[in-house]
């Protein structure tokens, strides 16, 4: 190692020569990712001369030994090499250290076989946790909408999570979980034993439990898969955020489980160093709450230290129980797309708007991205729904809740009033105002309980000064203005964002500069046209919204244009696209509204819309290329010897499963095609419904 007792730079050092293998392993420490520290290795070829591989900066194992494996390229013909260490700075965290090269013989197959266990146990655990209230609701109340089933499992778990936290003292927070969940589940098995599933749901509705499922074991197999895309960050740590870039906010919900199970204070010195420079009043705590029983039902120890452990496919930390739980809470959400689809289409129509949304890859990389903004749009939606039942407040109620998961939810209130405004009835001036101001206060409940929970130390930080920045320039009228149009282009425009803004440093490593391809795929969840697929944006969706300007100028300008304008503008200041910063609702609300505008004007050619029927089936090639193009590019192997066995099930598994499900949507929507007869530029009888007229 380099480390002399300080932080001065202490030059470069070899290893000796070894032999060439195809792959060998050795030991790491210190920090790669600080400036001017890097470790090689260097291989003599028998026709190329000297090459040398880089070890990725984004390994820091700090004051500990973590195990890369190293596997030569092949085709080069290696014969010998040398690891080259350069100790290169002097400013704190600048050592790093290697072991000599070894070869990996043996696996614990038995402790990874228990680990693989507890993934599916947790997995499993947590969709019956979150989905059987829910259905045992159903089960009670048999016309209750399919929309509701996430909530009841989600609100039981977070108070079930926030008695832990302020429980009875002589009770720790894993025996009140073990507790709760224990009797929800065995009242669950117990119920549906008696009144099978196939009673009270639809076989439309079990359709849409099954692929809910699918989505949410893709996201589980995409963070189990050990390897990751160059630039990861906290690479080869528990919290490892599958993606480069900066964005820490996967591990973010992850801080509240461990305030949980350490009964530590919201405001106190743990949580001061868990969120900064954020504060605990910053984030919404639901989505914390509701997974914390899973995860401290697990057996796990959650400390009270930030979650750096070196990677495995189950932690002892608790990090993959909560990761897992988080996919499951977010794939769950997606039910409310159906739910409401339901209530405005007839026939498979609500089936193949649940299919297009869940199928759509920035929805795909959202649900794996654990941080709760699917589960904060899914309560917007359960908000629009509600609206259009003409429960203005509970509306407002239910997305001050959303509030309560990640803020990103208060942003689509306009949208709200928007409909709230046009689709009631009658449509006076007075009573759409007092309709607004209803739904209005219905939000503001929350957000008043929120600051009287949090008085004296509620704060957003510099959230809200997000209004008056700009993309790393001087603040001035010109440099904001070309902020915001630079952000409305790189999120709507293909390929602007990749072509013109390819150095933004939204869209790097921040431990190097990544690769064009690593900047390629940034665009899946950062702009509109990738994050919905390519294809889908140029046949089914560009029809969709020019019919929906031309015969529903208002509905579209209202509900869309002016919310994400106002989104524009407080959060404009991003070079990077914006889909990922809290358009999630937004997003998932123009593939919907697509569905639905094709069932009331449908095409007139039936090669075209076939035609935007492949580009659903072309989904499954871009979401297998998102999940794992960008690995596979970075690394030389495939698998690591000691996840070999969960690796190779992983390859195998994401494209299954991603195949299945372009198929099936694909196979849904070719089915709806045939049976919706030809529009002839005529509206299909369903329109008359929306035909009312705003005022």
């Amino acid at each position: 190692g380099s480390w002399l007792g300080s932080d001065a730079s202490t030059g470069s050092a070899y290893s000796r020569w070894y032999p060439a293998v195809p792959r060998f392993a050795l030991y790491i420490s210190g920090y790669l990712n600080t400036p001017g520290n890097r470790l090689f290795i260097e291989y003599v070829t028998g026709t190329s001369g000297v090459k040398s591989l880089r070890i990725p900066p984004e390994l820091a194992p700090g004051e500990a030994w973590w195990v890369r494996e190293i596997e030569l390229p092949q085709a080069e013909k290696p014969l010998r090499f040398v690891i080259h260490a350069i100790d290169g700075s002097s400013t704190k965290q600048g050592w790093l250290g290697f072991s000599d090269p070894f070869l990996i013989q043996n696996i614990d197959n038995l402790q990874t076989a228990k680990q693989i266990l507890m993934i599916f146990v947790v997995t499993a655990g947590a969709f019956v946790s979150f989905l059987s209230p829910g259905l045992l609701l159903r089960q009670r109340y048999r016309t209750l909408s399919f929309l509701w089933i996430p909530l009841p499992g989600i609100l039981i778990l977070a108070l079930l999570g926030l008695l832990a936290w302020f429980g009875p003292e002589r009770i720790k927070p894993r025996w009140i979980c073990r507790s709760g969940l224990a009797i929800l589940l065995l009242f669950a098995c117990y119920a549906l034993a008696r009144v099978p599933l196939t009673t009270f749901t639809s076989a439309l509705e079990r359709r849409v439990l099954a692929i809910v499922v699918l989505v949410g074991l893709l996201g589980v197999i995409k963070s189990t898969y050990s390897l990751g895309p160059a630039g990861e960050l906290y690479a080869g740590r528990i919290s490892r955020t599958l993606e480069p870039g900066g964005r820490a906010d996967s591990r973010i919900s992850f801080h509240g489980v461990q305030l949980v199970a350490l009964r530590a204070s919201p405001h106190g010195g743990f949580a001061h160093e868990f969120y900064y420079p954020w504060s605990y009043s910053s984030r919404g705590p639901i989505a914390s709450l509701a997974v914390a029983p899973i995860v401290l039902s697990s057996p796990v120890q959650v400390n009270g230290f930030m979650p750096d452990a070196p990677w495995q496919l189950f932690d002892p930390q608790g990090f993959a129980a909560y990761r897992i739980s988080m996919i499951v809470l977010a794939s769950c959400a997606l039910i409310t797309v159906f739910g409401l689809a339901a209530y405005v289409l007839p026939g498979n129509w609500p089936l193949l708007a649940f299919l297009a949304t869940v199928s759509a890859p920035f929805v795909i990389h959202e649900v794996y991205f654990t941080w709760p903004k699917l589960l904060s749009a899914a309560f917007v939606l359960i908000g629009a729904y509600l609206v259009l039942r003409s429960f203005y407040f509970w509306a407002g109620f239910v997305v001050g809740l959303g509030y309560l998961v990640h803020p990103s939810a208060l942003l689509w209130l306009p949208a709200l009033a928007a409909m709230a405004f046009l689709f009631g009835s009658p449509s006076t001036l007075w009573i759409s105002a007092r309709r607004i101001a209803t739904l209005s206060l219905g939000t503001f409940v929350w957000i008043l309980l929120w600051l009287l929970l949090n008085r004296g130390s509620f704060a957003q930080n510099y959230f809200l000064s997000y209004v008056t920045m700009t993309a790393s320039t001087k603040l001035t009228l010109s440099n904001w203005l070309h902020s915001r149009m630079d952000s409305a282009l790189n999120t709507l425009i293909p390929m602007n964002l990749f072509l013109f803004h390819r150095d933004s440093l939204e869209t790097t490593s921040i431990y190097q500069s990544s690769s064009p391809l690593i900047r390629f795929f940034f665009q899946y969840w950062n702009t509109l046209p990738f994050g919905v697929g390519i294809g889908f944006f140029f046949g089914y969706l560009l029809r969709a919204f020019w019919l929906g300007l031309v015969k529903k100028t208002i509905y579209v300008s209202l509900i869309f244009v002016v919310p994400f304008v106002i989104f524009l503008v407080y959060w404009g200041m991003s070079s990077g696209g914006l889909t990922r910063e809290g358009l999630h609702a937004w997003v998932i609300g123009l593939i919907f509204t697509t569905v639905l505008i094709w069932q009331l004007f449908p095409s007139n050619s039936q090669a075209f819309w076939r035609f935007c029927n492949w580009t659903l089936l072309f989904r499954g090639v871009e979401n297998v290329l998102l999940l794992l193009l960008p690995t596979v590019f970075s690394n030389n192997m495939l698998v690591q010897k000691q996840f070999e066995i969960s690796d190779i099930f992983c390859l195998a598994a994401m494209p299954a499963i991603v195949g299945f499900l372009a198929y099936y949507t694909f196979f849904i929507a070719e089915g709806v095609r045939k049976q919706t007869p030809l529009s002839n530029g005529d509206r299909s009888q369903s329109a008359e419904k929306f035909d009312r007229k705003p005022i």
